[in-house]
């Protein structure tokens, strides 16, 4: 049920996370655009998100949740509603920002948070194509 939920919350603009052949989708229709846009002066975008995981507020993660998939709610509070400590030799660094390396859920979380900043632009390739590469 949440997987389906997630897919249809990130499609149509999203196809790195919880879409089954989504590279291939992706791929196949940058290729199709290029194609039909030959005479066209037109520009592809590729953004790398400079250490985004970490840069995510736990806060917001955990209202986005709630907002959209309250019932991952609970088990997503557990990984991000208190900050959690990072061993650095002797030393103990408190972490409070950002997805935690390593989380399955990360990727979905992080797709999860853009997804508003994503469906506000526009391009005339399906209104933009996002994708996440690990």
């Amino acid at each position: 049920m949440l997987i389906s939920k997630t897919t249809s919350f990130l499609l149509p603009f999203q196809f790195g996370v919880g879409v089954k052949g989504g590279a291939e989708t992706v791929v196949h229709s940058l290729g199709a655009f290029i194609n039909d846009n030959l005479s066209n002066n037109f520009s592809i975008l590729k953004i790398d998100f400079k250490n985004a995981f970490n840069m995510i507020h736990r806060e917001r993660i955990l209202n986005v949740i709630a907002e959209s998939f309250p019932e991952a709610y609970l088990y997503v509070s557990q990984a991000y509603g208190s900050p959690s400590y990072l061993a650095y030799g002797k030393d103990r660094i408190l972490s409070q920002r950002g997805i935690q390396q390593g989380d399955p859920l990360g990727p979905l979380l992080f797709s999860i948070i853009i997804q508003p900043l994503i469906s506000s632009l526009s391009s005339p390739l399906m209104h933009g194509i996002w994708m996440m590469v690990l």
